[in-house]
């Protein structure tokens, strides 16, 4: 049996509680727009569609949905989209 900190893993209501592994996301400057971080981690094809699910309702923000597509984003931060988790970081 593995045992994994709260950082390790993250824990998707979608998905039935199954854990996912936590990527860090290093930025370079803080704030960064939302859309662009699904965009430039390759969770999108491009700007538009993070637009598009971000609108929909389709990615959390520290726990909550986030349907503002230009949130600004800073470290410690915790995004979930579909089967990703992202930790960002400095």
């Amino acid at each position: 049996m593995y045992i994994l900190t709260a950082l390790q893993v993250a824990i998707n209501p979608i998905t039935q509680g199954m854990p996912m592994a936590v990527r860090d996301v290093q930025i370079e400057r803080e704030p960064v727009e939302l859309y662009k971080i699904l965009k430039f981690e390759n969770l999108v094809m491009s700007g538009g569609e993070a637009k598009h699910v971000i609108t929909q309702g389709m990615v959390t923000l520290n726990g909550q949905v986030e349907t503002r597509k230009r949130k600004k984003i800073f470290a410690g931060d915790v995004i979930l989209f579909g089967q990703e988790v992202l930790k960002i970081t400095l």
